[in-house]
Order: structure tokens, then sequence, then C-alpha cells
């Protein structure tokens, strides 16, 4: 539990000192102690207190007084009234004010800790569920995450949530999805956000037999075979305080699943050729395209290890279950193509990114980045527009699921009040068509035009 304190307001001093030698003993921390209620909204000022356990009578600003202003400017921090004697009308009056409970001086050390206890755990889970929807509406950080996953999704930005709380933890983490949706980008994400001070080391573990395995992860010491003729230092050692990135995990055979058990259960290993048990501290992070759940459940993968790697478990949604996620990445991808071959970018107008969208992308964002790869290499265009790539997936034998109408400035929309007022929506759907077909389909000059940033336009266009 974090550090937190406690505050005891009480004029009657022999009733505060007894009160403190109580919650002394049963908490962590010593508490706060005031007799002047004058001092109390200028000490919560400080910060870090938790709970406030307030006498009613008192000169100077009594504690009904004194609730109303701690629950105007510290509603997070819980309050307890003291009273003399249980009055039914004050109490009642109390807790209509906003006090969370209430204790009587005569009712005995079990009765306060009960109440103190009950107090603090309710700050504590309402921190707590505060900072879930911190994480739920601003997940992670945007700046770190943009530079490495591009992504407008709802869905993707519950996953950055989540990994931005499992990334800190020693537990071995799972990531599943189809081949191409990014599942090391997530993995070089998770070392990211950890703050380990170890390298990130990654083993595709496919097609590795045993000795193989063993040998790259574990090491081997003099003379333990034919040619071994120094130590050799395994990968594992090399991701001391770091992260091991094993790829293809569901690939792994089953005499190496007994091994990977074994660092997993107790980080422990057995370099090859030695009786000499070593630790290691290191953070697994697997990724799979394979269904290890039914792997598990025919023997083909051993259900220990499998349960041990779900500790934590990471899915990535397709491209397809996404496509809001085709816009922003098409515009990345392109940028990185013109960077990589030092040619400028090409333009790709609103009509041939909702194209774009119309298209399942099996091998998910490996698929697209040889799409646009392939695309710009055969034609050099300056402008990628709804022609061109309808023509590419023509002939590339690419279906495109969705063939969509792009209408032009007279088809549009046209808003006026006859009687019926429009809705913001169609205000803004309208504006934005409008800018677009100003702007050619250029988007960055559209977002220009109306003051908005592109991922409102990716939104209007994905919706489309």
């Amino acid at each position: 539990m974090d550090t937190y304190k406690i505050m005891l307001v009480d004029d009657d001093l022999s009733h505060l000192e007894y009160t403190a030698r109580i919650i002394g003993k049963s908490f962590t921390q010593k508490p706060v102690c005031i007799n002047d209620s004058r001092e109390v909204l200028t000490t919560l000022e400080e910060g870090g207190f938790c709970l406030i356990l307030l006498d009613i009578n008192m000169p100077h600003i009594n504690g009904l007084e004194l609730l109303t202003d701690i629950n105007f400017r510290f509603p997070e921090i819980p309050v307890v009234i003291v009273t003399a004697a249980e009055d039914s009308e004050t109490v009642v009056f109390a807790v209509r004010q906003g006090a969370f409970d209430y204790v009587t001086k005569a009712s005995g050390k079990n009765r306060l800790v009960a109440a103190v206890t009950k107090a603090v755990k309710h700050y504590f889970t309402m921190k707590e569920l505060d900072k879930l929807k911190e994480d739920f509406f601003d997940p992670a950080d945007h700046s770190m995450i943009s530079q490495k996953f591009v992504s407008n999704s709802p869905r993707m930005a519950r996953v950055f949530g989540y990994m931005k709380n499992i990334a800190p933890t020693p537990t071995p983490v799972l990531i599943t999805g189809e081949t191409g949706v990014g599942k090391e980008l997530i993995a070089e994400l998770i070392y990211d956000m950890s703050g380990m001070k170890g390298r990130m080391v990654k083993v595709n573990v496919s097609g590795l037999d045993d000795t193989v395995f063993s040998d790259t992860l574990f090491g081997h010491v003099k003379g333990a075979f034919t040619g071994a003729d120094g130590m050799r230092e395994g990968l594992v050692k090399s991701a001391e305080n770091g992260v091991l990135f094993l790829d293809e995990i569901g690939d792994l055979e089953q005499s190496s699943q007994v091994k990977l058990l074994r660092l997993l259960q107790d980080n422990s290993y057995y370099p090859l050729g030695s009786d000499t048990v070593r630790q290691v501290n290191t953070k697994i992070v697997a990724a799979t395209n394979r269904d290890l759940k039914t792997m598990s459940e025919t023997g083909e993968f051993r259900k220990d290890l499998y349960y041990r790697l779900m500790f934590h478990n990471i899915t990535i949604p397709p491209l397809r279950e996404r496509k809001e996620d085709i816009l922003p990445v098409t515009e990345h991808l392109l940028a990185e193509i013109a960077e990589k071959y030092n040619t400028r970018k090409p333009v790709i107008t609103a009509p041939a990114l909702i194209l774009m969208t119309g298209y399942e992308y099996p091998g998910n964002v490996r698929e697209l980045e040889g799409i646009l790869h392939d695309m710009v290499a055969e034609s050099h265009p300056e402008i990628i527009d709804d022609k061109l790539v309808a023509d590419y997936f023509r002939r590339k034998g690419l279906k495109l699921a969705v063939q969509i109408e792009i209408p032009g400035l007279a088809d549009r929309l046209e808003i006026s009040y006859r009687g019926v007022f429009p809705t913001i929506k169609e205000v803004s759907d309208h504006l934005i068509q409008m800018a677009l077909d100003e702007a050619e389909g250029n988007i960055s000059k559209a977002a220009q035009l109306l003051g908005i940033n592109r991922q409102t336009i990716y939104r209007h266009l994905s919706e489309q």
C-alpha cells in the first residue's frame, strides 16, 4: 500500500494523544495531530493525507463547518466524525454533509481501528479506480507508442493501457495474434515501458532443435561437446535485468519446453555440460500465431508451460478488425518508404485511402507494407489516387471487398436550413468533405484548412 498520512483533529489533548497511540500501533505511520481547528486546511494543502478523524465540538471552527470546507476542497479524503456522545441528529447531519463514517469517544479501540481501516481501504480503492480510468482514457505514453506502433484504434488503446500496467512486473507475457500484426513491435514496447536496465534479446525458436536451443539460450562450459573449446554465455545471461523475447514459441520442441519451464518457475538454468545451476533475473516475453490452448489440450504443448506463459496475455486484433488503423498506418508506411529510397513522399488522396480499407489484408500490416512498397516501386507516383489503387489491386488479383463510391462536389450533401436544423454530425461531415475537395484529397492540407488534426479526418473516412 502507498505511503499515507492520517490526520487527527481534536482540541482535547488527552483524547488526541490516546487516539494517536492506538493509530500509531495499528498502522504504519505516526498520525499528524492537530488541536487547533484553524490549522486543518493549511495542513491538508501539504498533501499526502488519506483520512481525517475530525472532532465535532471545537472552538474557533467546529467540526461540521470544517467538514463542509474539506469536502469542497479535498473531496477525495474520507472524513470520520468523532463525537463525545452518540447524538443521532448530529450523526445524520454529518453523514448528509459528506462524512464517511462516525465513532464516539466511548466506542473503544476496536470500533476506532475498524472505522479507520474501512476509510483507508476506501481511499486507496478510489485512488486505484481513478488510475484505471486514467489508463483507459489516456492509456499510455503516446509519444513512445506512436514511434513504433501506429494506431488510431480504441481496441489497441486498451491494449496499450494493459501493457503499461504489466510491463514493469517480472512476470512473463504471452503475445498472440496472426502473422504480420506486429507482435515483435509490442514486445519492444513492453521492454521500453518496463524501465529495465538490461538489454532486450530476441530469439526466434522456430526450427531450433533441443541442443541448439539449449546452447543458444543457456550457453555451455568448456568441453561440453566436440568443438566446445571455451565457455559460452547464453542469451538468457545476456538479457540479465532485461527482456528475453522468444518468438514463435508454439514451435518449441517438447524437450526444450521443459528447460524453459524451469527458467520460468525459479529463474534457474543449467549451461550445457554443467551440473551447477545458474540464477538469472530476466523477464520472459513470448509470441506466437498458433493456438497454444488447443495445442496444450492435445499434448503438443505442455500445459504447465502454457499456464506459466499465460500469466499475462496480450492478443493483437488483426488489421481487418481495426480498419480505422489502415489510414494512419498507410500514411506512416509511405513516409518510411520515401525515406528509405530518398524520394519525396507521395500524397495519397482520401478516396484512395477509403479504397485501401476495402481489402481484408490476411497478411496484416506486413502485407499492407508490401503492397505499398510494390505500388510505389512500379510507377514512383507523386499522387496515389483511387484510380491508381483500384488498377493495382485489380492487376494483382487482390479483391476489394467493398467498392466505395466517392461523391463528387455536385453530389455531396447540401446542408441548408429548411425548417429542420442540421445536426452537428451533418455539418462536420459536410465541412470535412468540402475541405477534402478543396485540398484535392490531400488529408494534411484538409486538416490545415479546418484547423483540426489528421486523426479526426481519418476517423471520418473510416466511418464512410
